[in-house]
């Protein structure tokens, strides 16, 4: 598992994406779906949708 932490205006951001991204690779892992096809698609549209929350 990878984790880290920043602290910050911007760096929330990254935390949320970093949240964002293994919350989804365990739903595929606990779904048995070893193609990690789509996650990125997922993440780029997830760091669009927070970027414009200021």
């Amino acid at each position: 598992d990878f984790l880290a932490y920043f602290a910050g205006k911007e760096e929330l951001k990254v935390n949320a994406t970093i949240a964002k991204t293994q919350q989804i690779i365990y739903a595929k892992r606990s779904a048995n779906d070893t193609k990690l096809r789509g996650i990125i698609s997922i993440i780029k549209m997830y760091i669009k949708e927070i970027n414009e929350i200021d």
